[in-house]
């Protein structure tokens, strides 16, 4: 049974530059002669000036998801109610560059009704009315519109899905990358000592093996299997002694995670068309491979494959267009997305308050 993942849109984890924060409100019990004007989609500025009252204040809009929306740091997706204080988030700005910063405000206000936009693959999100949605026009430019604008009128958009990681290359060679990409898709890590196996059957994977470890100048020896005839297993020391990418995959540089998204088709990766898909039974694996194939232009949804056998671990499978597809896209059209209200009383809405 194949279930999808509720946060299969990528950006709305990362903390747009462009959202709009909190707007100060001077706290009431000061007077009675201190007089509100509560923020509308579009704010009441002449009753704020016609107001006789001597302290007048506009309570701004706070534009914020669910509790259950996503947001990136340096170390994976955090739920924004699971935010904890000194937390460094991912910052979208318009030119699609992607820095890590501490959040000038964390802002949870009460929410009785959000808004959803979702469709069958590539979207799903939970918005305040009041947030600041962020699209391509048909000339490739940035344009904001508020979340309850867009209900009202959801014609065709573009939705931003892809962003720049600007950095320095983590310590490790291009050879070895691509020996650790192998090595988390194939790899077994023994408790002890420092040689470490891989088992291969297909052919193609064993050329691949080979290759890689005569380019990264590793050395290896081969056992093969004596009662199973295609199978073949490969000792050797790995550069990094793990079979997670995550334990070193979020520090990779722009030009690294390519390499991290070309190689992984060899391995876990499975070919459909133009297409790919990956699958891990961790989801923060799964979760990486998806942060790491928007970093470099394309888009990937997460599935989860649950089973029927007793004891069977569930599977997460990222659904990949690399750059250039025609799936590579995300894009709201009023005749393919599924926009709806959701009660929430007593429930809260969450934001960042962020430097851009």
């Amino acid at each position: 049974m194949t279930t999808p993942d509720a946060s299969s849109g990528i950006t709305s984890g990362i903390t747009s530059g462009i959202t709009q924060g909190n707007s100060s409100g001077i706290s009431s019990g000061i007077s009675s002669d201190i007089s509100y004007v509560n923020y509308k989609l579009i704010p009441t500025i002449q009753a704020f000036h016609e107001s006789p009252a001597q302290i007048r204040a506009i309570i701004g809009p706070v534009g914020c998801f669910d509790a259950s929306t996503e947001y990136l740091t340096p170390y994976g997706w955090k739920r924004f109610d699971e935010y904890i204080k000194g937390d460094i988030v991912g910052q979208w700005a318009e030119d699609g560059k992607l820095t890590w910063v501490f959040p000038d405000l964390y802002i949870k206000e009460p929410c009785n009704e959000f808004l959803v936009f979702e469709n069958k693959h590539s979207m799903s999100m939970v918005v305040s009315k009041e947030h600041r949605m962020v699209f391509y026009n048909n000339n490739g430019k940035v344009i904001v519109r508020l979340a309850e604008e867009v209900y009202n009128n959801p014609g065709r958009r573009e939705v931003p899905i892809n962003f720049t990681v600007y950095g320095r290359d983590y310590p490790i060679n291009d050879a070895d990358l691509r020996i650790m990409v192998m090595f988390c898709a194939d790899g077994s890590v023994a408790k002890y000592g420092f040689k470490q196996h891989v088992v291969l059957r297909k052919d193609k994977k064993k050329r691949r093996i080979e290759f890689l470890l005569k380019k990264a100048c590793i050395d290896f020896t081969v056992h093969p299997a004596k009662n199973r005839p295609t199978e073949v297993g490969y000792a050797f020391v790995p550069p990094i002694k793990t079979k997670k990418l995550t334990d070193f995959g979020w520090r990779l540089s722009q030009r690294q995670l390519k390499i991290v998204v070309e190689e992984m088709s060899y391995w876990d990766g499975l070919y459909e068309g133009n297409d790919t898909r990956f699958s891990n039974k961790h989801k923060n694996e799964a979760d990486f491979m998806q942060y790491a194939v928007h970093a470099t232009g394309g888009r990937a949804t997460i599935s989860k494959e649950v089973y029927d056998k007793k004891n069977w671990n569930p599977s997460y499978i990222v659904h990949i267009a690399k750059k250039g597809s025609v799936k590579a896209k995300v894009v709201m059209r009023k005749d393919s997305c599924k926009i709806s209200r959701k009660q929430s009383m007593g429930r809260y809405k969450y934001c960042f308050s962020v430097p851009t």
